[in-house]
């Protein structure tokens, strides 16, 4: 009887919920907010490696954590300090 249950569960349209459609994924991530560091030009700041040449763009859930990665990152680079700041973005806008 298990195995029975167990092939029903995985069978297509067995019981288990249809796929979320990419429109309904992007209207849940709509209400999540993030938080990104933003230079005086308004562009998301991108942290660089020097040996590798690729870029990272970081994002927090937490303002206090992006608060936080600001200020560190204002020590290391004084150019930072003066327009950066920390701006709320929605998850459905991130990979866009």
């Amino acid at each position: 009887a298990v195995s029975n249950k167990t092939q029903i569960a995985n069978s297509p349209g067995g019981g288990s919920k249809a796929a979320m459609s990419t429109e309904d994924i992007e209207e849940r991530l709509a209400g999540v907010p993030v938080y990104a560091l933003s230079n005086a030009s308004e562009e998301f700041v991108l942290v660089s490696g020097a040996s590798t040449g690729k870029s990272l763009g970081l994002f927090c859930f937490k303002k206090e954590d992006a608060d936080a990665l600001l200020e560190h990152i204002r020590i290391m680079d004084p150019g930072m300090r003066s327009g950066s700041k920390v701006v709320a973005v929605a998850l459905n806008k991130v990979g866009m």
